[in-house]
């Protein structure tokens, strides 16, 4: 379920490259940097930068802060049940 209370699916972002975080609402630092990494993603993709959606899947019931949103007017936040989260690929980090 979207922030808004819309239904959301994957599904919808057909034809998209999709970036996608999964963190709870509170987000720390870890997750914010994860946000704004892929904020700078798709800003360097010029031209391209539409093709490119960015997803953060709230892994539990807190809310995210709204300062935090406003970083990112871009950004599709989506509140998933970890049963859905446990069918998705396992998790690509990189090492600073």
């Amino acid at each position: 379920m979207r922030a808004d209370g819309q239904p959301f699916a994957l599904s919808q972002l057909r034809g998209k490259w999709v970036l996608l975080v999964s963190a709870p609402g509170g987000c720390d630092a870890r997750c914010a940097q994860a946000l704004y990494a892929t904020r700078q993603a798709r800003t360097i993709q010029g031209r391209e930068r539409e093709r490119v959606q960015r997803v953060w899947l709230v892994t539990d019931d807190a809310a995210p802060d709204a300062a935090l949103l406003a970083q990112h007017p871009d950004l599709q936040v989506a509140r998933v049940p970890r049963a859905v989260l446990a069918g998705l690929p396992p998790a690509r980090t990189e090492s600073t």
